[in-house]
């Protein structure tokens, strides 16, 4: 579960921090996966920590890119934190452009980098288990 979260980043379009009509079904798997990922904690006595890191292209300053990036982490956090979990601690942060996938020239390598990654970090023992 946690390499499919890394491995399929939710875009966004430019400028904003409105998800990609492409990527509502990759949000919608996401949701899935986190959810289960939280029961299967929970009956292990384990804590999950989800970073939830907000990227952009290369167009504009980081000034305006970093802020950016993190609405598009927070849009992310919201629909998980509407999940109500129970064993996942949620963290956001922002890379803004400085973090690329691509160069960043074309349009193409842009759009991949306008976009929110997930990555699931080591868990812990929840407290009295």
């Amino acid at each position: 579960l946690a390499r499919q979260l890394a491995a399929s980043p939710v875009l966004f379009a430019r400028g904003l921090a409105t998800p990609a009509s492409a990527s509502e079904g990759v949000l919608q798997g996401h949701v899935l996966r986190v959810r289960t990922m939280d029961a299967l904690a929970a009956a292990g006595g384990r804590r999950i920590t989800l970073e939830i890191v907000g990227h952009t292209d290369t167009d504009g300053p980081p000034e305006s890119n970093d802020p950016l990036g993190l609405r598009r982490a927070e849009r992310v956090r919201a629909l998980l934190d509407a999940e109500r979990l129970r064993a996942i601690e949620l963290l956001t942060s922002s890379v803004g452009s400085r973090a690329p996938v691509g160069a960043g020239v074309l349009e193409p390598d842009k759009q991949r980098n306008r976009r929110v990654s997930l990555r699931v970090l080591p868990s812990a023992e929840l407290p009295g288990k």
